[in-house]
């Protein structure tokens, strides 16, 4: 993967879909590492610092560490974090990962209970399952459960030791990585393996062994008045009100999965103050960062705001027309990224935190160290100029975020293409299920103007880019040559697609190189042609818009090899430099399992206004939507309470007799807030308190937890859903759901 698609993959999910992404306790790697508040640590048997973490004030055995670790805290399809919560595979996540992994892939005729209902009533409406047999199937979703972490370091060559890397000896790592997990893999059906570098301690290479459970079901979405409150508003932000959670149930064979170990629920809530732990996948941070790689992440994130920014302008126009739900998860995708990247450019502007980095390395005498820190300046001056033509070819590698339902086909078509390799098209019955699925829903879901605005920005940026790659070259010059022939077009020509392409109105060359490839492909929307196609490959390999994709991806794989020597120099100058400074930091987060422990913060006092906000919000505050520290006034399309909250919130009677009614704020509770370290993937990650007992599940972090990823000299905020609020609205607002929280032990 380059940068970007790294980027966004990891923060796609701490707030809304990676992209994204907690965290373990001080332990060992190699060497013991003191235990402190606010890091990620690794779950690696036998490692703990216990005495450490009853300092700290949980009340936990290593056993109890060990078993909340390995197979209580599953990563749900490689973006969010996920937590069991009842021996029959029940587990929890956030609304916002499941609404862009789940909710799209559902298979509405596996129950008979949502079988007259729409995705888009789902997302909007959200969806209770009243039994197990009305659990709906999310096709292609799956969670990957930790057996067993192995080090693996000796398996790796001594020159990798040195930080100045060539791109042979990164091969050469890259080689040995996939020959490990090759091997583990074959291992036993259906295990996921990875080995993941860590850039501190003794031992840096470890292979981790994963168990892949891929029947995923439905069991309760909340409606986005409840999930997504607040909305795009409130991200990064808190005070919050949302109830950004989902239920989903794993199953084995047919049957619910049984988890060798699953948390202990209790409805008893959390006190300023009290020691808590967070267990879940953070993505990706650098915490020991130079000025030269935060000048570099700033350029990245302002070319985010304008790329991104660009297609979210084309496709403003279409929200209201007929099939733009189908493109609205990806809007929200780009709106996400958008929304960090601004928060995270502000904040390092606001903090100057790049002048403060200059100054302390501005002090550094040793002359190695002086040495290391221009190789930094040269390495992401070079790595600028690579990234500003490679953020746009990556951005077409992934799907489910590019705002195309006819790239989602195409990307199907080119995963079955490499397989097939030179044997012709002859792919096994499931890989042609994935295809015909694929097309169906671009001729059901897809529209051509929405496709047109999309495709002949997308195009013009790549040439504002500077890409001159051959297959594009073609097309634009065919794309002119067309438009010629339109202006003689005799109109009872039996040439239908020239008919269609003609009919697009658009002089430059963007519009028509997009009308083009859109009107002469089997990928064009609205044309049901699906088992014709995959009966004669031949009009796939001549497809002008599969032609142009493969251009596409040839370009990435040149990048990719220069992506991989970029990053393994990186990561061993990272090395050299934390040796060099004494930094005794846990590796920094690179998606495996990590724990962090912190505390419930007493109050919040908001940067804008000054105002201070209880450790808890309230149901009150959510219906008055009091913005406690919010400068600006919400868009209201975000703040619509459900009528049944309104109307309990006034009965003040029934609130206090609720079992989940905290007496501090003397409420309902909704959101707390902590000083755990987490990053993007992050999301969906259970809350335990000191006795192990889950009381939470995390969902987002304001905006100094995006400083937290680069800098030690700033904790992470992050916000995290009070589980008293799922058993009142279990309880009260959708009794239909109680069935599922008495599993789970909230309710009775």
């Amino acid at each position: 993967m380059t940068d970007f698609t790294v980027s966004l993959a990891h923060r796609f999910c701490h707030r809304r879909l990676v992209f994204l992404t907690m965290f373990m306790v001080a332990l060992f790697l190699g060497t013991q590492l003191g235990f402190a508040q606010n890091q990620m640590v690794l779950p690696i048997e036998g490692h703990y610092d216990m005495e450490s973490m009853h300092e700290a004030g949980l009340n936990i055995t290593e056993e109890d560490l060990h078993n909340l670790a390995f197979g209580t805290s599953p990563r749900y399809n490689e973006a969010c974090s996920a937590t069991f919560v009842s021996p029959d595979g029940l587990f929890t996540t956030n609304h916002h990962c499941a609404d862009v992994i789940c909710v799209p892939a559902l298979d509405l005729a596996s129950s008979a209970n949502a079988e007259k209902l729409s995705m888009d009533h789902i997302l909007t409406n959200g969806y209770i399952a009243e039994t197990r047999s009305q659990e709906i199937l999310c096709k292609g979703n799956y969670i990957h459960v930790l057996t067993e972490v192995v080090p693996v370091s000796n398996q790796f060559l001594d020159d990798y030791f040195v930080y100045k890397s060539e791109i042979t000896s990164a091969n050469k790592i890259e080689k040995i990585t996939r020959r490990i997990e090759q091997a583990c893999n074959q291992e036993k059906e259906k295990q996921h393996c990875r080995v993941l570098h860590m850039d501190n301690g003794r031992e840096r290479f470890y292979l981790f062994k994963y168990d892949v459970i891929d029947d995923i079901r439905l069991s309760w979405l909340p409606p986005q008045s409840i999930g997504n409150f607040g909305g795009q508003t409130h991200n990064w932000r808190y005070p919050r009100y949302t109830g950004d959670f989902t239920f989903l149930r794993a199953y084995k064979n047919g049957k619910p999965y049984t988890p060798k170990h699953f948390a202990r629920v209790t409805p008893k809530g959390v006190k300023p103050d009290e020691p808590i732990f967070v267990l879940g996948y953070p993505g990706k941070t650098q915490r020991n960062a130079t000025s030269h790689e935060l000048v570099f992440v700033q350029k990245i994130n302002r070319r985010t705001m304008d790329q991104f920014g660009r297609l979210i302008s084309t496709l403003r126009p279409f929200i209201d027309t007929k099939n733009f739900s189908s493109y609205q998860p990806s809007m929200d995708t780009m709106n996400n990224e958008v929304m960090s990247s601004v928060h995270t450019q502000n904040a390092i502007h606001k903090n100057n935190l790049i002048k403060a980095l200059s100054r302390k390395e501005a002090d550094y005498t040793d002359s190695d160290l002086v040495d290391l820190l221009k190789e930094f300046k040269i390495l992401f001056e070079k790595r600028s100029s690579v990234e500003a033509k490679n953020f746009l070819i990556a951005f077409l590698t992934i799907p489910d975020v590019f705002p195309s339902i006819a790239l989602n086909a195409l990307f199907q078509t080119y995963i079955s293409l490499e397989e097939a390799g030179d044997d012709g098209f002859r792919i096994d019955k499931n890989a042609k299920d994935k295809l015909i699925e694929a097309y169906n829903k671009l001729h059901r879901n897809s529209s051509l103007s929405i496709e047109m605005g999309v495709w002949s920005t997308y195009l013009e940026m790549l040439h504002n880019a500077g890409h001159d790659f051959p297959s594009f070259q073609n097309l634009q010059e065919i794309a002119v040559s067309k438009s010629l022939a339109c202006k003689t077009l005799e109109k009872e020509t039996e040439d239908e697609k020239l008919k269609i392409f003609c009919s697009i109105k658009g002089d430059d060359v963007f519009t028509n190189s997009a009308a083009y490839l859109l009107t002469h492909s089997v990928f064009r929307p609205e044309t049901p042609d699906s088992h014709q196609v995959l009966s004669n490959p031949y009009l796939l390999k001549t497809d002008p818009l599969i032609r142009f994709y493969l251009g596409v991806m040839n370009l990435q794989g040149s990048y990719y090899l220069q992506y991989v020597e970029f990053t393994q120099t990186l990561k061993n100058m990272h090395r050299t430099f934390n040796t060099l400074t004494q930094s005794n930091e846990p590796p920094n987060a690179n998606g495996s399992l990590r724990l962090s422990v912190s505390t419930v913060l007493p109050r919040y006092l908001s940067p804008e206004t000054g105002n201070a906000c209880a450790h808890v919000t309230s149901l009150s505050d959510m219906v008055n939507q009091d913005q406690c520290g919010h400068a600006n006034n919400p868009d209201q399309a975000y703040f619509g309470v459900p009528e049944p909250i309104k109307r309990l919130s006034a009965k003040r009677n029934i609130l206090k007799k609720s079992p989940f009614y905290d007496p501090i704020i003397q409420d309902i509770p909704i959101n707390f807030l902590s000083n755990a370290m987490t990053s993007g993937g992050s999301s969906g990650s259970g809350v335990l308190n000191q006795d192990g007992e889950m009381v939470g599940i995390l969902f987002d972090s304001d905006t100094q937890g995006l400083l937290a990823d680069y800098s030690t000299s700033f904790n992470d905020f992050v916000v995290i859903l009070d589980l008293r609020y799922i058993g009142f609205l279990a309880t009260e607002v959708y009794p239909n759901a109680r069935w599922i929280t008495n599993e789970m032990g909230l309710t009775q």
